[in-house]
């Protein structure tokens, strides 16, 4: 099967190395991440280790109609349950119209997501195989009672595994989602003047995204000393000259999302906060330099966080410097951190940044989103790396 988010070889060994005959997958990430569905809600997919490229999609009968937003061709699909939508004998359907109502004619309205489960097994012919699940089984009682036939284990880890690197297909997402969220920053930059307020310009970023066709992820757009607040907001903060107008933002796109950062300054800055700003760029530089496959994440970071330091504030430190994306549904391993045990790897999407936070004086950031290649990293953001002046 074509265009499958995930490379089904390196699924098929994920699951022999583990051990398993088949992967049952329920968070609402990782049933996208197999089949492309991308509605949250109690819809299951199940993939074979001898078959890989043909995973299954179980879904309640209700959400079928979200079969037209986003599926990989040819994935099979299966419903439970009941919904009524009519259809008239004859009546022509156009291939998307058609595609639900072929669904929704084969849905099992006498089985529950339990029997299916188990329904779809036997046919599966797992009868007696090894099968993993995405959560603790104790997280999923139900669908552990329709395996009770199957030896039934948790494989909580294998999906995200797979997901630190991206296929062509998800890179080409992250980055229509930084596009969107790059467009929505100058879009909101154009009516960065003194006098408007935080609430405005956040508004702004908002239609800006569903312009350019993304959904919002986050719109943190600050002003002032305001900015020290990561990514809550103060509607009424006013933007004034001298003032640093601080994005933190992201956009989805087809069920992946970015994370990116600018900062501008109405006027010219302060000497703190160019001198500050450049030290957060210099910083980020140095783990960039640093980036590219065998490198330790805990190196990247003593590397940003040293270069900060000796580029303007002497007294940075942070948690992280940057951390994997993909998925909506939270980060992606890895994490640019101390602790973190991963290696840089080819096919990781990071998100590289050093903010700077400060009460009475306000917050400095860069964050750009890059893809690791061979022989280094590839930029899938493209606004300029500067502390430009409005």
């Amino acid at each position: 099967m074509t265009g499958l988010l995930y490379d089904p070889n390196r699924l098929a060994a994920a699951l022999s190395e583990a051990g398993l005959d088949a992967l049952v997958a329920t968070t609402a990430a990782n049933v996208r991440y197999l089949t492309r569905f991308g509605k949250p809600g109690r819809s299951v997919a199940v993939v074979r280790r001898d078959d890989p490229a043909r995973p299954i999609l179980l879904a309640p009968a209700a959400e079928l109609d979200y079969l037209i937003e986003d599926l990989a061709p040819g994935l099979a699909h299966h419903a439970w349950g009941d919904f009524f939508r009519e259809e008239e004998t004859g009546a022509h359907l156009d291939e998307v119209q058609l595609l639900v109502a072929s669904a929704h004619r084969n849905r099992r309205p006498e089985l529950d997501r339990t029997a299916m489960i188990a329904t779809a097994a036997t046919d599966l012919g797992l009868q007696g195989a090894k099968i993993g699940l995405d959560v603790a089984p104790a997280n999923e009682p139900t669908l552990t009672e329709a395996l009770r036939d199957h030896e039934v284990c948790e494989a909580s880890a294998v999906l995200p595994r797979l997901r630190m690197r991206k296929t062509e297909l998800e890179v080409a997402r992250l980055q229509e989602a930084a596009r969107i969220a790059e467009s929505a920053i100058l879009a909101t930059v154009a009516i960065a003047t003194p006098g408007v307020t935080q609430a405005e310009l956040a508004t702004e970023y908002r239609v800006a995204v569903a312009r350019e066709g993304g959904l919002l992820r986050v719109d943190s757009v600050s002003v002032g000393t305001a900015t020290v607040f990561g990514n809550a907001n103060l509607p009424d903060s006013v933007l004034t000259p001298g003032d640093i107008l601080r994005f933190d933002v992201g956009a989805i796109y087809a069920g992946y999302q970015s994370d990116l950062s600018r900062c501008f300054t109405l006027g010219e800055p302060s000497d703190k906060s160019r001198r500050y700003a450049n030290a957060v760029i210099a910083g980020q530089s140095a783990a960039l330099e640093l980036l590219r496959p065998g490198v330790r994440t805990a190196d990247v970071f003593a590397a940003a966080v040293a270069e900060t330091r000796r580029a303007g504030i002497p007294h940075y430190d942070r948690t992280h410097v940057g951390h994997g994306i993909g998925l909506v549904g939270g980060y992606d391993a890895p994490l640019l951190a101390p602790g973190d045990p991963h290696v840089i790897q080819e096919g990781m999407v990071l998100c590289v940044e050093t903010p700077y936070y400060e009460f009475g004086f306000g917050g400095v950031q860069i964050e750009d989103m890059v893809v690791v290649t061979d022989g280094g990293w590839r930029a899938l953001s493209r606004l300029p790396r500067t502390f430009e002046t409005l």
